[in-house]
């Protein structure tokens, strides 16, 4: 879970930090009110492509920091951007990549405006199925083995009926 979130030179922001609630977070407000810029931030700790544009006008660096905590304990992450484009990744103090940053926050759900239209995609829906059944657990993996015996069935079956 997010616990707490603080952002430095990203966009219009030159320094906020946020306490998250357990459960829903939701963020609104005016336009130019910093939305964008804290999802930017949130984004740029789940691994996103670092672009210097996002580094607040006059400012050397941007910095964003996250607190979480999960079954492994509290972890804290950081990311710094340069406004020459270098980025820079720690977890727990620690020298990380990108890629174990985001690793660490990949449970950090963000879902924007107008993103309900892709309930109708059925990859997602089958997405959304296979984390309800628990797509790690036995279930999952009995249904791949039989679907994939009944293919390799049906295939024999064809392949047996065209000999005839």
């Amino acid at each position: 879970m997010l616990d707490e979130l603080h952002v430095e030179n990203i966009a219009l922001i030159e320094d906020a930090s946020i306490e998250f609630a357990p459960g829903l977070t939701v963020l609104t407000g005016e336009t130019g009110a910093g939305k964008t810029a804290m999802l930017s931030a949130l984004a740029l700790m789940r691994g996103a492509r670092a672009d210097s544009a996002v580094v607040r006008e006059g400012s050397e660096r941007a910095v964003v920091e996250a607190r979480l905590a999960g079954a492994d304990g509290e972890h804290v992450l950081r990311r710094q951007l340069t406004a020459k484009g270098r980025s820079k990744c720690n977890v727990d103090g620690q020298m990380a990549t990108v890629g174990e940053l985001a690793e660490h926050a990949a449970h950090i759900r963000i879902h924007g405006q107008n993103e309900n239209s892709k309930l109708v995609d059925p990859s997602v829906q089958l997405a959304y199925l296979d984390a309800w059944i628990d797509a790690s657990g036995a279930h999952l993996q009995g249904y791949r083995g039989a679907l994939a015996a009944y293919r390799a069935a049906a295939a024999e079956l064809s392949a047996f009926e065209k000999a005839k």
